[in-house]
């Protein structure tokens, strides 16, 4: 079970990788309206207008959804800042369950990754966790 409000995403890494959770953004739902594409989307200006977040409101409802965790599987939660620059090659070859042998490994590659998104130039925050079921 998980909630999710903002634009901090959860990724599902097994053999492939999967962004479970829907950005709370404005050009996120331009996108899944079809008047906008991705690559508009991450180009965009306004990419920074969340439409739902944490202390903008009293009371906000997150997306909460469930499923089966299969062993084998490195789900990453981060903040935009981590995932802006990373693309589905290198969260394959960052957190798949073929890579991470030890769970310090997982540590080691949230560190590497948080550093070459730095070196790429985003300046947001960056915060990352793993979480390795095996």
């Amino acid at each position: 079970l998980a909630g999710h409000v903002g634009d901090s995403r959860i990724y599902k890494i097994d053999y492939d990788v999967q962004q479970l959770t829907r950005d709370h953004s404005w050009v996120a739902q331009e996108v899944a309206m079809g008047r906008m594409t991705a690559h508009q989307a991450a180009i965009d200006t306004r990419q920074n207008i969340i439409l739902k977040c944490m202390g903008a409101e009293p009371e906000v409802e997150p997306d909460v959804f469930e499923g089966r965790i299969r062993e084998k599987t490195v789900f990453v939660l981060c903040t935009d800042g981590f995932w802006h620059h990373v693309d589905a090659r290198e969260w394959i070859r960052q957190f798949s369950p073929a890579v991470i042998k030890e769970e310090k490994h997982l540590a080691e590659n949230l560190y590497f990754m948080a550093e070459q998104v730095k070196q790429r130039g985003e300046s947001d925050n960056i915060t990352a966790i793993a979480i390795d079921v095996f």
